[in-house]
């Protein structure tokens, strides 16, 4: 499975044993901690190699990418800047120096039991407690970081491509329609689909609605057809095909994964 992160309209809390993402952004903070295992990070351009108990803070609209994992046990914390106003501040107008909070750093706190509180915990609580959870976690590894001064990239070719490709991907668009809105040539936007992100425009386009179709199954409970429809495929074959290679499963299964899940919570 190499599916990735780039459109949410939901807080993600997970724990699992997958962290391998293409290159990619988005507009929300991701928080990751590794239990066990070693993987590699890249970021705005840099490699960074991670091992268990390290910590990842990704701020919003960083090209980053993870691989070659090694045995992994992971926790994800992936959520938008608005929910936690206290730190919005930060948020913007500042980086951490490195993403990467080594364990020797992290062991002196109290944050890998925290983290694994709040993986336990999170889906359980209430609102004000999922929000002081984020705040909590987000609070305590930024005490650890070491802050520059942020010089926002709003005109970015990159960050201009990905937001229409986040506003249009229902749609049937192609390279030449980016090209023609961001005034921009088609060879240009596909030089940084191969060179940079390592992805092809067409697969870029297919994770965004692969991303949608599933939230839809999974939060609206619709049929596998209509959530290819509303997310944007021409035809379920095609949808059938594309989820199948980037989540490793398909459509039917991850349906009925979901019904289970839903019915075992209900019962709780």
């Amino acid at each position: 499975m190499n599916y990735f992160h780039q459109y949410h309209t939901e807080t993600q809390i997970i724990h699992n044993q997958k962290i391998c993402f293409a290159p990619h952004l988005h507009d929300e903070v991701e928080i990751i901690t590794l239990f066990r295992g070693s993987a590699s990070l890249t970021a705005d351009g840099l490699s960074y190699t991670l091992s268990a108990g390290d910590f990842v803070i990704i701020f919003p609209d960083v090209v980053h990418g993870y691989a070659f994992e090694n045995n992994v046990d992971v926790g994800k914390f992936i959520f938008s800047p608005g929910t936690v106003p206290e730190l919005e501040r930060i948020l913007k107008n500042q980086h951490p120096k490195s993403p990467v909070i080594k364990y020797e750093k992290v062991s002196e706190t109290n944050l890998g039991a925290l983290a694994k509180e709040i993986l336990l915990s999170y889906k359980l609580s209430s609102a004000p407690v999922q929000k002081a959870y984020l705040l909590l976690l987000a609070g305590k590894l930024f005490e650890l970081c070491e802050f520059e001064e942020y010089k926002a990239a709003n005109d970015s070719i990159i960050i201009k491509i990905f937001d229409y490709c986040r506003q249009n991907f229902r749609s049937d668009i192609t390279l030449t329609d980016v090209a023609n809105a961001l005034f921009v040539s088609k060879s240009y936007i596909s030089h940084i689909f191969c060179c940079k992100l390592k992805i092809n425009f067409r697969d870029y386009i297919n994770v965004l609605r692969i991303n949608e179709a599933s939230l839809l199954m999974r939060r609206d409970n619709i049929t596998v057809t209509e959530a290819a429809q509303r997310s944007g495929f021409g035809s379920i074959r095609t949808f059938n095909r594309a989820f199948f290679k980037h989540m490793g499963t398909t459509p039917k299964e991850y349906k009925k994964n979901c019904t289970a899940e839903n019915h075992s919570a209900s019962a709780e």
